[in-house]
């Protein structure tokens, strides 16, 4: 636990705030953000070692960096703790830029990585956002998303599906057949969040 302790400081360093700024920074034009957004970066001994990896919108982490950056904001609004020359409002501006071109995700039905895309996204936009449009916008995206989630939830077996197959062999037997699989994963959780959250917020 000590550890732990000791380790808490480093999430207030400066060093995290300019890593991620940096990114968000480099890669935004006042044509918007980038259609693929940074997911994990490359190992010291890589050829481009420290450098991040990008992915398409789709994929299940885009939510966590525009995240990353709704959490930076919340600190310094709530907590008044920022460091170098990054505002409240920058932060603010670049969460928003990173976050509005996943709105085009809400509607999709062939995945339940919605908690990941639009809790760290468009659930912290509303509940951070004090302009009542503005709150509307991110709420209506957000619900749009639950109720696409929604749509993979089984009655019968009281869950949602997670995945609708899978080639991986489990005990040598494939799981292709949706009428005779249903596929759930630990990643569920943070969807069952976000539908709880669309009963709270209808």
């Amino acid at each position: 636990m000590s550890a732990v302790i000791q380790a808490l400081p480093e999430l207030f360093s400066a060093s995290v705030e300019a890593k991620v700024y940096s990114v968000a920074a480099r890669e935004y034009t006042d044509a918007g953000p980038p259609d693929f957004y940074p997911q994990y970066t490359d190992s010291p001994d890589s050829p481009s070692p420290h450098s991040y990896l990008f992915t398409p919108a789709r994929f299940w982490t885009s939510g966590f960096f525009p995240g990353s950056l709704w959490l930076l904001y919340e600190r310094a609004k709530v907590l008044g703790v920022t460091s170098g020359n990054v505002t409240e409002d920058e932060w603010k501006r670049l969460a928003i830029s990173w976050a509005k071109p996943l709105k085009e995700q809400a509607t999709r039905t062939n995945t339940h990585d919605m908690g990941f895309l639009f809790m760290p996204t468009f659930y912290k936009w509303m509940t951070l956002e004090s302009e009542s449009a503005v709150v509307e916008e991110a709420r209506s995206t957000f619900l749009r998303a639950a109720a696409s989630l929604a749509s993979r939830f089984n009655p019968a077996i009281g869950c949602l599906r997670s995945w609708d197959q899978s080639n991986h062999l489990v005990n040598g037997v494939k799981r292709e057949d949706m009428d005779k699989h249903f596929l759930v994963i630990i990643d569920n959780m943070m969807s069952e969040t976000e539908t709880r959250n669309k009963a709270l917020n209808s």
